[in-house]
């Protein structure tokens, strides 16, 4: 055999999670490497308790070993010896997805990525940042923020990563001028294959397409880069209403202002009776949110006014544009929850 040969280790017929444990330690040493109940119990769940149906199934998985690499080098050596040792693999981020995207239906190895949080690069000038997949979206958007720049789009559950959710999200803030996260906001990937001679693997344009929106089934996302575009001047508009109705009306003409709008959500007012106490949500009233540019801020309150509501508040900056975020899309379903257990 030629000193330039390498041979591929045999991949194990029957999962070896006890000789995976070893490598693994081995590799990382025993602080990464986590056998104990707690870890796995968090590693055996999501946001799908928002759902009584998949909550009625619980417990759906439990991994036998959950692994946090400290850096994106680390994933290929873990992939590698998961591989070899016939372990499945479920990649993983904050747990915030709906539907069970994360639970280790066949046990095996959860493979959290949460600790690879750099930001590598950021590119006014192209209009993108590169980051690891572990980031929170919340902290991109607010680094970006210093700099003068701003994400295509966001989750509303800020906390979530960049890696999850472009495998399992769809959309968010900024969707209704961008789409959604596979329509063009992704430039760039570093993904990981699950097979013996693991390695990261660069692919950019539309090749980097198939892995966005695919729950980590086609690859393990570890470093990403998405569209970025100059910051905008936000204001976050909090409106009152005597009827949902009413609030109801006022979003479609929001909608189809120039600029458009980065978000905008209404709630009636026994929902938005529950969601965190705010003095521009007064009890009893629908209340209206929504994100949109400075120079379309008066328009707005000309809507809100004509179709027979109040403005309450009018915010500015990243960290109020993030509350708003937070308060849209499924998580007015959390507060419910949180607000009348067993009824939502």
């Amino acid at each position: 055999m030629s000193e330039t040969q390498t041979v591929t280790p045999p991949v194990a017929t029957a999962p070896d999670v006890g000789g995976l444990v070893e490598d693994l330690t081995a590799l990382l040493g025993p602080d990464l490497v986590l056998t104990d109940d707690r870890s796995l119990d968090k590693a055996s769940q999501d946001g799908s308790y928002l759902s009584p149906i998949l909550r009625a199934q619980w417990p759906i998985g439990r991994p036998e070993v959950v692994v946090r690499p400290t850096s994106v080098d680390q994933v290929p050596a873990v992939v590698r010896a998961a591989v070899r040792r016939g372990v499945p693999i479920t990649s993983r981020g904050k747990g915030t997805g709906n539907y069970g995207q994360v639970v280790p239906l066949h046990g095996g190895l959860v493979l959290d990525l949460t600790a690879l949080r750099g930001i590598d690069h950021v590119d006014p000038e192209a209009g993108t940042v590169t980051a690891e997949a572990g980031v929170r979206m919340m902290s991109l958007e607010k680094r970006l923020a210093r700099d003068g720049s701003q994400l295509w789009m966001y989750p509303s559950t800020v906390q979530s990563t960049l890696g999850g959710f472009l495998a399992g999200g769809s959309a968010g803030t900024g969707t209704i001028v961008h789409g959604r996260n596979h329509e063009g906001f992704v430039e760039a990937l570093d993904v990981v294959y699950a097979h013996p001679d693991a390695e990261i693997v660069h692919l950019e344009g539309d090749d980097a397409q198939p892995f966005v929106h695919t729950y980590g089934v086609a690859g393990i996302i570890v470093r990403a880069t998405v569209r970025i575009e100059p910051l905008q001047d936000w204001r976050c508009v909090y409106a009152s209403f005597d009827d949902h109705h009413d609030a109801f009306s006022v979003v479609p003409r929001i909608h189809r202002l120039d600029p458009a709008p980065r978000l905008c959500s209404a709630d009636g007012a026994h929902v938005a009776g529950c969601l965190p106490p705010d003095e521009a949500m007064p009890p009893g009233r629908a209340s209206l949110r929504a994100i949109v540019d400075a120079s379309v801020a008066d328009r707005v309150s000309a809507l809100v006014t004509e179709a027979g509501g109040v403005v309450e508040a009018v915010r500015s900056g990243v960290n109020e544009s993030i509350k708003v975020s937070t308060l849209s899309y499924n998580h007015p379903t959390h507060w419910l929850q949180k607000a009348e257990p067993d009824t939502w």
